[in-house]
């Protein structure tokens, strides 16, 4: 068995602790005790001046927690989602909505007391990216959905390569002027770099063999 979960941990319930609770260990709500139940059994450490107020990620916690019991030994996860590796999460305001950041080193600490094998990376490297790779400015991108909604046609907003935008457009993109590039991996623009990915497995499943498949359709085995 397999999950997927794919920018869906920001949107998850956050928590706000108070200096006074963090400190004290005692929540002025269940929900709030729970969220420092996790801290306390993860054993995160708390800075000697903590803000007035923190963001807790106390859905992922939750989340990972259901994904451990659901999977079978030698299950696996793959989980996404921009996030921070210090401090505490923050809130980041969207068009109709607000998401939360996902603090990772949290997150790890959470998957290895659970018992999870995990393997972390950012989402270019999973991708296996070129950072020099040169895709349409993002603000572009929404200006061209506009003009299509004008006319009366889909635009998706994503990465677009310059050929991409070409066979997408046809026609309209001699009408357009001023699209321009960027290098995927340039956080002023695209922040791809924030997108982290947790590869999660379950132990005890069945080793799987591992081979080298030929042209020709012949596997060779390798022996463990």
């Amino acid at each position: 068995m397999k999950v997927i979960d794919n920018e869906n941990m920001a949107d998850m319930t956050p928590v706000k602790l108070s200096r006074k609770e963090l400190t004290e260990g005692t929540g002025e709500t269940a929900q709030h005790q729970e969220a420092l139940d996790w801290i306390r059994r993860l054993k995160l450490p708390l800075e000697k001046e903590l803000p007035e107020e923190v963001i807790f990620n106390l859905g992922p916690m939750r989340f990972v927690a259901e994904v451990w019991r659901v999977l079978k030994p030698g299950g696996r996860a793959f989980l996404t989602e921009f996030g921070v590796e210090e401090g505490w999460p923050a809130a980041v305001k969207l068009p109709h909505h607000t998401e939360y950041e996902v603090q990772y080193n949290h997150l790890r600490q959470a998957v290895r007391w659970l018992g999870f094998q995990e393997r972390y990376l950012s989402l270019p490297q999973f991708l296996q990216i070129k950072p020099d790779t040169k895709v349409l400015c993002t603000g572009a991108a929404y200006t061209i959905q506009r003009f299509c909604q004008g006319l009366g046609q889909n635009f998706s907003v994503r990465a677009y390569t310059e050929s991409e935008l070409t066979k997408t457009l046809g026609d309209i993109l001699p009408k357009l002027q001023g699209c321009h590039y960027h290098d995927i991996a340039d956080p002023a623009w695209f922040g791809l770099i924030d997108f982290k990915v947790l590869l999660l497995e379950k132990p005890g499943g069945i080793p799987q063999p591992t081979f080298t498949e030929q042209k020709s359709g012949l596997r060779w085995y390798s022996q463990r």
